[in-house]
């Protein structure tokens, strides 16, 4: 028997700026000969994709090979977060696909990793004041950004 093939994990994030965001590919129920698995990529919203990201492209499982993986450029030069939907094609050699047959992708942009970056230094600073003086007591805002 060929297999089934699907992805580990319904969603995968993944901070702007990485060149090689791995997206693992599973063959369970047999790894019987070779096997292409195609793939497509397109935007949650059905807008165009960036264009540092391939649109589509193909998995070779060799005989016995069970692991498997999309290799993803996350290195998206926009402010805003990118929504992606990878899916998987039918494969070839009578192989089939298992449940989870798609997954989300969701890349935060520039504006997101600046926020990330503001919160946690804002965060560092409560605890330093809260530590100097354990009568002073107050909040900062966690999501500066929002």
């Amino acid at each position: 028997d060929p297999g089934r093939f699907e992805f580990a994990r319904s969603n995968y994030v993944f901070k702007a700026g990485r060149e090689g965001a791995i997206i693992p590919v599973m063959r369970s129920m047999g790894a019987d000969g070779t096997v292409k698995l195609p793939w497509v990529i397109k935007t949650q919203d059905g807008s165009s994709l960036p264009v540092e990201i391939t649109e589509s492209g193909t998995i070779q499982f060799d005989n016995m090979e069970i692991d498997g993986a999309i290799s993803l450029n996350v290195n998206v030069d926009k402010e805003e977060d990118t929504n992606l939907i990878i899916e998987l094609q039918q494969p070839t050699n009578n192989a089939r696909l298992g449940h989870q047959r798609s997954t989300n992708v969701k890349i935060y942009g520039k504006r997101q990793l600046f926020c990330s970056k503001v919160s946690m230094e804002l965060q560092r600073l409560r605890i330093i004041i809260i530590l100097q003086s354990k009568k002073l007591s107050f909040s900062m805002p966690m999501k500066p950004c929002s």
